[in-house]
């Protein structure tokens, strides 16, 4: 750890580990009470690892910001049990690459590691459930956590070049691209003749990260590779050709990385199912069911299916190859009767099963290019029917058209779903009694196959329905304020009509009264507002609507929309916030010059409105620019101060001659009337300029080799030269210090007085030694020289690679005689 010093009588606490490489400057804000009330509001940046397997406890990590003691965590969903509260724990902090222009101007943010763990019931349902967490300052949206059926790892995060890791399929494996320009890899047997699917999950856990996968053989070649497209994951099928140790390589296209560039890769040897046909079935029935893969290799496999009488309308089916499990699939299943195409089915005048009678439900598919499915059906002059394709809402590819046609295959009228992800609707209303044909084709005649599949509801009218959405599911608000739950809805068949919502759930300190959304309108905000009184707290509300049709009564409860067979999330949490009573400001604008690998103190003012207590603070989670490993110590301002000094670190490998932001936030506690203590924080939000221009440090380190040779029990001498700039004729301690993952190193620290510039360092090795104690050394040792000054130290630093000689020492051949 970097040592930090200051004759500052107000430091107190242990060191910020915020890092990374280059900053050129300081940028301090003039802020005010006013002008960035929420840019201290809690924030969620990942959750780590991203998922669990059925049956098993997981200890995770969120990456938050501005989430202090007492964060109350909420994850919700069936078959969970997660903690209320998450707390803090060290922050893993690895060495980056050096990041420079432009890069290095963007904003970035530094969240803290809270710890908590979520038992998942062994009959828990695979897939997504949601979780947040909420502070006296605010609630954070809700973010994803996976149930899966699948054993599972997590990846131990490391510093230095990749070191493979082996893992046993079926498996999921948890891990991330960190630091920046990090890459994964993972090993696994391979069998010749095997098809394997790798699977990763990343854009849709709400990861920035952009996933580049590439496959390697036992001698190194690619066997495949993949990118994700924008917002999608990639998916890799490949047919091993040899028997052997596999690699997959993982990293972000850009060469990013940072610690909520999370990814689940999930990796199994058996067939994968990318589609299903029929798509659905009647309640109660038997069905042939086709699955299949659109990978390189694609296999077919059929079953019969028997589908409960009380099968919910979206069915979770498990599909079995050789005995294995490969993967669910979700059926539309209705109450209707269900007729498949027979084949040739291509023209009007041609078909030979007898007209559908509305109401039933059409199974077929466009199984190759240029194919057609043209449907008989019996109607009734002035009778409406209704015609619904259902294709890419149950992971169909199908760009869908559909073309009604009279008795002499004339066209009467058309629907294209447009593309986009919708589907073809028509309302068609015969002009006599009769036979009619609906023809269904593929939008693009180039495209086909066995999984463009599509159920077709015919109807003589649709029935009455709706569906609500949940505009937010997160709310915060403060005393006296006002809000709104925002609510949509999507009316079906003939229901048209206004829906009654009703909030659940209202704790006396809000107002909400019920809300009518008109028969004529989409969507509507249910205001809420604040009592002066209300409590610091977070609720949990649920909305549900009533509306009524032909003397029915429906009502149905508003949700958070999820993909198709996922648990919707039913509820929303209002947040009573406080506002930060205190502000600081930089005091006055400055530019200043210092030297790297040094420190610079700046003054500050902190108005306090009212406030008397301490104040804690510390560099601040969200940057106008990457930190680019500046760091500061917590510094705690006693009561009744209202001016201080903070300092900061400046990294010897900053680049010189360069301007840079850094913000910094106060935290402190207040009382409420009712004795609850609250934990609030501001920070700098504004663009009044302090800038620092960084020059060449004040002490030069360097060794006489860039790296040595080690073995078990072995040691190595490494001589040293130290350079003094003006004014640092100080002692000089130097130390070796070790990546975190490196075991069995070490060397006695050496002070080279204020008259001596050179020495010797004698570096030991144990018996056992190196990354995880296999004599792998992926990461440079680093030595340190520090001289403390009276108005902060210096610092400087130099890099030792090690080659590991397995050699055993006299010492160890000895002792094995």
């Amino acid at each position: 750890m970097t040592p930090i010093c200051s004759t500052s009588k107000y430091w107190t606490g242990r060191p910020s580990v915020v890092s990374v490489s280059v900053l050129i400057a300081l940028f301090f804000v003039l802020a005010n009470s006013g002008s960035a009330l929420d840019y201290w509001h809690p924030t969620a940046h990942y959750i780590f690892p991203a998922g669990g397997q059925q049956g098993t406890t997981v200890e995770f990590k969120v990456g938050a910001q501005f989430a202090y003691e007492n964060a109350q965590f909420d994850m919700v969903g069936d078959g969970i049990e997660a903690v209320d509260q998450i707390q803090e724990i060290e922050t893993l902090r690895l060495r980056a690459p050096l990041l420079t222009k432009p890069l290095s101007m963007k904003p970035e943010s530094y969240p803290r590691d809270f710890a908590g763990n979520v038992k998942i019931a062994a009959d828990a349902a695979v897939g997504q459930r949601y979780w947040r967490f909420w502070t006296s300052q605010g609630v954070t949206p809700t973010r994803i956590f996976v149930v899966g059926d699948l054993p599972e790892v997590i990846e131990e995060e490391i510093e230095g070049a990749p070191i493979p890791q082996a893992v046993t399929l079926p498996v999921t494996v948890n891990g991330r691209i960190y630091p920046r320009e990090d890459i994964d890899i993972w090993t696994f047997t391979a069998k010749a003749g095997t098809t394997y699917r790798l699977e990763v999950a990343a854009r849709q856990l709400g990861s920035p990260l952009d996933m580049r996968i590439e496959i390697l053989d036992p001698d190194g070649r690619r066997v495949d590779e993949a990118i994700g497209a924008e917002n999608a994951d990639p998916t890799i099928h490949f047919t091993a050709k040899t028997s052997g140790i596999h690699q997959v390589a993982l990293n972000d296209v850009k060469f990013s990385g940072l610690l909520d560039y999370v990814y689940r890769l999930t990796l199994t040897e058996t067939t994968h199912v990318d589609w299903v046909y029929p798509l659905g079935a009647q309640r109660g029935s038997s069905v042939k069911l086709q699955a299949g893969s659109n990978g390189r290799d694609r296999e077919v496999l059929t079953s019969a299916l028997q589908i409960p009488q009380r099968a919910p309308a979206a069915y979770r089916h498990v599909v079995r190859s050789a005995g294995r499990v490969a993967n669910s699939v979700f059926l539309e299943v209705g109450d209707h009767p269900e007729q498949l195409e027979a084949e040739p089915n291509d023209e009007w005048n041609s078909l030979t099963a007898p007209p559908a009678v509305a109401p039933t439900v059409l199974n077929g598919r466009i199984a190759k290019r240029g194919d057609r499915d043209v449907w008989a059906f019996q109607a009734h002059q002035d009778e409406k029917v209704v015609l619904d394709l259902l294709a890419s809402r149950l992971g169909s590819p199908l760009d869908s058209v559909i073309e009604v046609l009279d008795g002499a295959g004339e066209a009467l009228a058309e629907a294209d779903d447009g593309g986009g992800g919708t589907d073809s609707r028509l309302e068609f209303t015969p002009p006599a009694d009769g036979v009619y044909y609906v023809c269904v084709r593929e939008r693009f005649r180039s495209r086909g196959g066995p999984g463009f599949a599509y159920r077709l509801h015919l109807g003589l009218k649709a029935e009455p329905n709706f569906t609500l959405a949940l505009g937010n599911d997160a709310m915060t608000l403060k005393r006296g304020e006002k809000g709104n739950i925002n609510v949509s809805v999507q009316r079906y068949g003939a229901f048209k009509g206004p829906v009654r919502l009703t909030v659940e759930n209202v704790p006396p300190h809000l107002v909400i009264s019920e809300t009518v959304l008109p028969a004529d309108k989409p969507s509507v905000a249910i205001p809420v507002e604040v009592k002066e009184d209300a409590p610091i707290s977070g609720t949990r509300l649920r909305v549900h609507g009533t509306g009524e049709h032909d003397g029915y009564r429906l009502t149905r409860a508003a949700v958070r929309p999820a993909p198709r067979g996922e648990q919707p999330l039913d509820n929303l949490i209002v947040s009573i916030a406080l506002s930060t009573p205190f502000t600081i400001k930089s005091a006055g604008l400055y530019h200043t010059r210092g030297a790297r690998g040094g420190t610079l103190k700046f003054p500050f003012h902190i108005e306090r409105n009212g406030f008397k207590d301490p104040i804690t603070v510390t560099i601040a989670g969200k940057q106008r620019r990457h930190l680019q490993g500046v760091i500061g110590k917590p510094v705690v301002v006693p009561a009744g101060i209202s001016d201080f000094e903070y300092t900061f670190y400046l990294p010897p490998n900053m680049e010189v001659s360069r301007t840079g932001r850094v913000l910094v936030t106060g935290i402190g506690v207040v009382e409420e009337p009712d004795g609850s203590k609250h934990t609030l924080a501001f920070s700098h939000n504004d663009w009044a300029q302090l800038t620092l221009q960084t020059f060449a440090g004040r002490l030069s380190l360097t060794l006489n080799r860039g790296s040595i040779q080690l073995g078990p029990e072995k040691e190595a001498t490494v001589r040293f030269n130290v350079t003094r700039g003006v004014g640092i004729d100080v002692p000089i301690k130097l130390e070796l210090v070790t990546p975190r993952h490196i075991s069995g190193i070490s060397a006695d620290p050496v002070t080279l007085e204020a008259e001596v510039s050179q020495g010797e360092f004698r570096i030991r090795a144990a018996k056992k030694a190196g990354a995880f104690n296999r004599g792998i050394f992926n990461a440079p040792l680093m030595v340190r020289a520090t001289g403390m000054l009276e108005d902060g130290y210096v610092v400087d630093e130099a890099f030792l690679d090690v080659v590991w000689s397995t050699e055993a020492s006299p010492a160890v051949a000895a002792a094995e005689k």
